[in-house]
């Protein structure tokens, strides 16, 4: 039955109505806009093609908010809330956020996992990793190819003065009167590449410097430290084959009898050439003079408490003294027999008195002896003997009494093989690995064998390791150290390290005594621009402000004679001095102070540096 317009608009307002009584207020709120029914306001009766209107209500596009109130049956409007979506914001947005975030996506296309919820795409820049540390590399550019650039002075020839042998075997002037007595000293300072001697006479209180070789300045008292052998009999001098390192190879072989033998006959022949240059200089002077012998050996610091030490250089002593009042040459069987058979130094058992005294404590005694020194100061100090083999440092006390009696207490001490030769082996070492490894370079590397020089060797080594070779620039990488530098925290670490921190870290002395400690630096190789850079590093130490020392000069004594040598040059010539003058009382050990607080945690010496927990 077809229905009437009128009929058909009364029925769509009846279906209209059902549904508004079916939904409520609060579905209407949460319905989204895919499920939101949208009916268009329906035309007045006669205003529209009703065929139209018809179409439109049963295809369900009839909003029931938007109906005519003019129509006939009016109905009030029905204005659903517009709820905000998930994302935040209004549909529109939202869109406008993701069309603009994809166009970011596809310009810069980036992996990620999908999201585990319908979350926004995180548009945040993430950080950048830090780059990995690079290792430490060395290379060497080659500009052209490589040779050496510093050669050694060859010393062709003899420079050892002549002394009369026979002479030297007596022990007083020839046909002396001795009427008075008179204290003699001779102070020998046996050294790893040269030895020293000076004569005190205590009567007088004056000190002689023996002069050795016909050279200028403080150069012509250094007698280097070798023996010359003829194939029978042993004499001082360059000629002939020698035998290098006495002292080193005695003290690493002590009961070889040997090598000690051999020590034996080099004092001897010091003690002889000695002896006749007195006699031949100051003659007139002991012509009345009934002369009583005291020999002051030094003793490596390291072993200045150590009672086996004494006892061998005691006996090296007393069997040297024997062999240099015996005529003629000594030969190798002589000077074998005196050892093995520990002749006694004389039949007279009081002709000469042997004195084995610590190096370190002769070494001080100008200084102790002069204005500068107050007994009533802690008098602690720090002592770096640079020489040609080795570096020994020590931490000590002086007391001296009114009497002139000097005491000595030892904190810490420390001898490592980095002396001035042993650095210029280091370096000569350096550049050939380092050359070997580029055609460029290994003629240099080959030539570089050369200059692996014997301890003895008298000259002057280069500032720089850069001062070796030419026609190559060295390209530090990663932090890498170079050969100066690797040298140097060994020597830092020694002194700083395992001698100065170490009377903290054992409780041997409170902080305000290690602060500002009175350091001196003396020695052969002290001289050397490369270990006088000890004085800078050691007044201040990189995060521990109190672990320092101030560097000092050590005082000529007014008393010594040695001409040609300057204030500069006399720590050459302090030990030999120290060991002629020295009335020496105690030599102690300092054992660990009682702590007034118990110390539970201790810092350590961490490489070449203190570290700055320890401060």
């Amino acid at each position: 039955m077809a229905l009437s317009f009128k009929q058909a608009y009364e029925a769509a307002l009846q279906a209209a109505n059902d549904s508004k009584q079916s939904i409520g207020p609060s579905d209407l709120a949460t319905t989204t806009a895919k499920t939101t029914l949208k009916l268009p306001l329906l035309p007045a009766p006669g205003k529209q093609n009703p065929a139209n209107a018809i179409t439109s209500l049963l295809r369900g596009e009839v909003s029931l908010a938007n109906v005519n109130a003019s129509t006939e049956n009016t109905q009030p409007s029905i204005e659903p809330k517009r709820g905000k979506n998930k994302k935040g914001g209004n549909a529109q947005e939202y869109l406008r956020q993701r069309k603009r975030a994809q166009e970011r996506l596809q310009a810069k296309p980036a992996r990620r996992s999908p999201p585990r919820y319908n979350a926004p795409v995180d548009l945040r820049q993430k950080a950048e990793r830090p780059p990995t540390p690079q290792a430490p590399e060395i290379r060497l550019k080659y500009l052209r190819e490589a040779r050496l650039a510093w050669k050694p002075l060859q010393y062709t020839e003899n420079l050892h003065a002549e002394f009369d042998e026979n002479l030297g075997a007596l022990t007083g002037v020839p046909d002396a009167r001795k009427i008075t007595a008179r204290e003699v000293v001779i102070g020998i300072d046996f050294g790893t590449s040269c030895t020293k001697v000076v004569i005190g006479d205590r009567s007088l209180k004056e000190a002689y410097a023996v002069p050795f070789l016909n050279t200028a300045g403080v150069a012509s008292y250094l007698l280097p430290s070798h023996l010359s052998d003829d194939g029978e009999n042993y004499k001082l001098g360059d000629t002939g084959p020698l035998h290098n390192d006495l002292k080193l190879s005695m003290l690493a072989a002590p009961s070889d009898p040997t090598k000690c033998a051999r020590v034996c006959a080099y004092l001897a022949l010091v003690i002889r050439a000695s002896r006749a240059w007195l006699f031949r200089e100051r003659g007139e002077q002991y012509i009345q003079a009934d002369i009583l012998w005291s020999l002051a050996i030094g003793q490596p610091a390291d072993q200045a408490t150590s009672a086996q030490s004494a006892q061998l250089f005691k006996r090296l002593g007393e069997v040297a003294w024997s062999l240099a009042g015996q005529e003629g040459r000594l030969t190798h069987k002589q000077c074998l027999d005196a050892w093995v058979q520990r002749k006694p130094a004389s039949d007279e058992p009081d002709e000469v008195e042997i004195l084995v005294m610590p190096e370190l404590a002769a070494q001080i005694h100008g200084f102790v002896s002069s204005v500068q020194f107050d007994p009533r100061h802690p008098n602690i100090y720090l002592m770096v003997d640079v020489g040609a083999g080795t570096v020994d440092a020590s931490v000590f006390k002086v007391k001296k009494t009114s009497s002139g009696t000097t005491s000595f207490s030892f904190f810490t001490n420390a001898v490592e093989a980095y002396g001035a030769v042993n650095l210029h082996r280091h370096r000569t070492r350096w550049w050939q690995a380092h050359l070997n490894l580029s055609a460029h370079g290994q003629a240099a590397a080959v030539e570089m064998g050369a200059l692996l020089l014997p301890t003895e060797y008298r000259g002057h080594f280069p500032a720089s390791y850069m001062d070796y070779v030419e026609g190559v620039e060295v390209l530090l990488a990663g932090g890498a150290k170079s050969a100066d530098d690797e040298f140097f925290n060994l020597i830092l670490n020694q002194v700083a390290g395992r001698v100065l921190y170490r009377t903290k870290k054992e409780n041997l002395l409170p902080v305000e005594s290690i602060s500002g400690m009175p350091f001196f630096l003396c020695g052969g190789g002290s001289r050397h621009a490369f270990y006088r850079n000890l004085k800078s590093a050691l007044n201040k130490t990189p995060n521990c402000s109190w672990l320092n020392a101030l560097h000092r000069e050590l005082t000529l004594p007014g008393n010594l004679r040695a001409d040609g040598v300057s204030r500069g040059e006399y720590d050459r010539l302090s030990v030999a001095y120290g060991l002629s003058q020295l009335h020496i009382g105690t030599i102690k050990q300092v054992e660990a102070m009682e702590p007034l607080i118990p110390i539970v945690n201790q810092s350590r010496w961490l490489d070449s540096y203190v570290n700055k927990d320890a401060c």
